[in-house]
């Protein structure tokens, strides 16, 4: 039985794997460490930017509404916009950790088919 032949480094340190495969990534997680603390001391002013985000949503939408209904169909730039900026306003301890929840789930993806080919 023959023993396989090292790989070729052409003399130069064989580089570590560029994620470990202990590796997990917790974006979420640190997010909602990070904003506990912050909107438990923030009570009052949290109250205020939710009804402004919900004001903003409400707005954006009754603008799209009234555009379609004058005739003017296909803008719905700002309508996204403010359904954006308003759910970020409203719920920054809902919103935020669902990206960064899904951002999780692709940067792991990637990170273990990297760790699994040898990076």
């Amino acid at each position: 039985m023959s023993m396989p032949n090292p790989p070729v480094t052409h003399g130069l340190t064989p580089l570590p794997p560029m994620f470990p495969a202990t590796t997990s990534i917790n974006l979420s997680g640190d997010w909602t460490s990070l904003w506990n603390p912050i909107s438990s001391q923030l009570g009052p002013v949290m109250t205020i930017l939710s009804w402004a985000g919900v004001l903003i949503v409400v707005g954006g939408v009754a603008k799209w509404a009234w555009d379609r209904k004058k005739g003017m169909p296909g803008r719905h730039g700002g309508v996204l916009w403010a359904l954006a900026i308003g759910a970020l306003l409203a719920a920054p301890g809902v919103v935020i950790p669902i990206i960064l929840g899904l951002a999780d789930v692709v940067v792991n993806a990637i990170a273990g088919a990297l760790g699994s080919s040898g990076g």
